[in-house]
């Protein structure tokens, strides 16, 4: 078993390493994702009125063409950090949040806006759009015909744990199928 995991050599340890490191960032946030529920928990309109009534919304200057948060509860820093992106929307919304934080931040403002929700309502349903656009548009439509509002937000640490340990037990067969056939 110990020699399955200790690789022989220097160019044999370099190519695991760039493979685990590959892994860790692609392969694996996908693998989780893949075992996710995607539809979001459902909570009624009277919930969602109450938590997220804002007194305020972010403004638009046209001179600018640009949103800008009235108060302290819609800037950035009121914002979830991007893990919580990657752990419940995968690695794509991540990805968009990361690499392009300014247009990230001006949807979740016109999204606040627009709908009159919290920061962190707007920025789940961004990721979620980010994560796969169509989905999205087709589970607003049915909530809103259905009567029910969808919850973006939530991360339900039991779901996180179960993807986490599929997604290690798939990690941990690839590396070892690349080991023994691929970088034989």
């Amino acid at each position: 078993l110990v020699s399955l995991l200790v690789p022989k050599d220097i160019a044999t340890m370099k190519t695991s390493c760039i493979l685990t490191l590959f892994s860790l960032l692609v392969v694996f946030p996908g693998a989780v994702m893949g075992f996710v529920h995607h539809h979001a928990a459902e909570i009624s309109s009277s919930t969602r009125k109450q938590s997220s009534s804002l007194q305020m919304v972010p403004r638009f200057d046209p001179s600018e063409q640009k949103w800008f948060p009235s108060s302290e509860e819609e800037s950035d820093s009121a914002s979830y950090p991007p893990v919580r992106s990657l752990l419940r929307h995968g690695p794509k919304a991540f990805f968009v949040r990361v690499t392009q934080p300014g247009m990230y931040d001006q949807a979740v403002l016109k999204f606040m806006a627009g709908e009159k929700v919290t920061r962190w309502e707007a920025q789940g349903n961004m990721d979620r759009f980010n994560e796969n656009a169509q989905d999205w548009i087709f589970e607003r439509m049915e909530a809103k015909r259905k009567g029910y509002q969808l919850d973006y937000v939530t991360l339900d640490p039991k779901q996180v744990v179960l993807s986490s340990v599929w997604a290690g037990i798939v990690f941990w067969f690839a590396n070892d199928f690349f080991q023994r056939y691929v970088f034989k």
